[in-house]
């Protein structure tokens, strides 16, 4: 069981393990984890401002919704300072 907190992703896996423990079981294991990719997508195209619908149409249609790669700094890594 998901134990109630802020964490964005618990968030978002809550509604699914609600329902797998009120019927018992959401059915197969390879039907969860669907339902659990498809709630990911989801989720993660919201939190980009993108229409659910409109995604999942894309993504039937061939062209699948991707977040932005997010840039790496190249000061990011460790420091190196010249001693």
């Amino acid at each position: 069981m998901t134990a109630c907190s802020n964490n964005i992703s618990e968030r978002g896996v809550r509604p699914l393990k609600t329902q797998q423990k009120i019927s018992g079981r959401l059915a197969s294991d390879d039907v969860t984890q669907d339902r659990l990719d498809i709630r990911g997508y989801i989720d993660t195209a919201r939190k980009h401002g993108r229409n659910a619908f409109a995604v999942l149409c894309d993504l039937m249609l061939g062209t699948p919704w991707q977040p932005p790669a997010q840039a790496i700094s190249p000061y990011s890594g460790s420091s190196q300072s010249g001693v």
